[in-house]
């Protein structure tokens, strides 16, 4: 399926995407929303999507940006930590192997 030769594609900015999801987090449903602004329902799908937000509106996982940064480097350190572990647990073994031999 291409385009049609009169098809333009347009670009919405951020805050004409809030707005509509903020339309649509106010009780109006995302059909009526998207026929008011002359916009393909799957776009606001789409938005919700890309801004994280479930059918009521609330971020999936609760979490601000902040909160997700401080996860972010949560998890790198914890990552690293596992390495480590996992470094000292394979020389244990090596060690026990050598040890299990000599006796």
């Amino acid at each position: 399926m291409g385009k049609s030769k009169n098809s333009i594609r347009r670009n919405y900015n951020k805050e004409f995407k809030e707005q509509a999801l903020l339309m649509v987090k106010s009780g109006r449903s995302v059909s009526s929303v998207a026929t008011s602004l002359g916009i393909n329902e799957g776009l606001l799908y789409k938005w919700r999507r890309q801004y994280g937000e479930n059918a009521d509106g609330v971020s999936q996982n609760g979490n601000t940006e902040s909160e997700k940064m401080n996860f972010q480097g949560e998890i790198r350190r914890l990552e690293a930590a596992l390495r480590r572990v996992e470094e000292e647990r394979e020389i244990l073994k090596k060690a026990l192997s050598i040890f299990s031999q000599v006796t």
